[in-house]
């Protein structure tokens, strides 16, 4: 890392340093804001070494207003080395300008990239992601179908010339991604030759009959990212863009229902 990103980590994880970076920019989290009353920030992830960080804050904040209201919200910071969530910025941008701002399905709404601290910034909805609702034996027909529409109006967006998204491919990198068959006990295996001519069949069958159309994928679609606001059941939220690329439209689908079923 360079001297700059190995400050980055204090900075975005202290109070006082986000509370006068929030003052500056108020306007931008609530239009009739004033000052920031208080912030309580927690680290949702946290991951530091030598080589690189990876942190999400959740911080929650109490504003007050031109009319002497106070008000809440939640912002989020997810700052990763080497600019590692600007396309997910960028990205969460686009959709949020696309129909994903307000109604049934939307987006958090995105305030600002900036490159000093190398962290998206964006308004949470507070609510608990579909897994717990699943835990809790709460799985509702009407938001799955709302979950399905939502998913279909993403993948209609095009994307701008200036999000440089990958384009996924039809490999065992995505099928084995912690390479379990690489591994020194499962090298020469029954079960690792059955899994690679199988692989090998399913890429020739691929190939010949499947003439695949690459859109917007959100890339990491599955129940734990997505929120259903606390305070309208009938409202889903789709979060966490930072594996946005350019995917057949039955690779979100399929992983939701993987992981859904999982």
């Amino acid at each position: 890392m360079t001297s700059q990103e190995k400050q980055i980590p204090n900075l975005i994880t202290n109070p006082e340093f986000l509370k006068e970076l929030f003052n500056q920019r108020i306007q931008d989290i609530n239009p009739q804001g004033k000052s920031i009353l208080r912030i309580n920030s927690y680290r949702i992830k946290q991951h530091r070494d030598k080589k690189f960080f990876h942190y999400v804050i959740q911080n929650n904040i109490t504003l007050k207003t031109n009319n002497g209201l106070r008000k809440r919200c939640q912002i989020f910071c997810a700052s990763f080395s080497g600019h590692g969530r600007k396309k997910m910025y960028q990205a969460l941008e686009l959709i949020y300008k696309n129909g994903f701002d307000q109604g049934g399905v939307i987006v958090p709404h995105p305030l600002w990239y900036i490159d000093e601290l190398m962290g998206a910034f964006y308004i949470g909805v507070p609510g608990d992601n579909l897994l717990e609702h699943i835990k809790n034996n709460d799985l509702n027909q009407h938001v799955i179908a709302k979950i399905g529409q939502g998913l279909n109006q993403l993948h209609q967006i095009k994307p701008t010339k200036n999000i440089k998204l990958s384009k996924h491919k039809f490999s065992l990198d995505y099928l084995d991604p912690t390479d379990v068959l690489e591994r020194p006990y499962n090298k020469g295996t029954k079960l690792v030759g059955a899994i690679e001519r199988q692989f090998k069949a399913l890429k020739k069958l691929h190939k010949k009959i499947i003439n695949d159309r690459y859109l917007l994928s959100h890339g990491d679609f599955h129940p734990e990212n997505i929120i259903i606001n606390k305070f309208s059941n009938r409202q889903v939220v789709f979060i966490d863009f930072s594996e946005i690329c350019r995917t057949p439209i039955y690779y979100d689908l399929a992983s939701f229902l993987q992981q859904l079923e999982f």
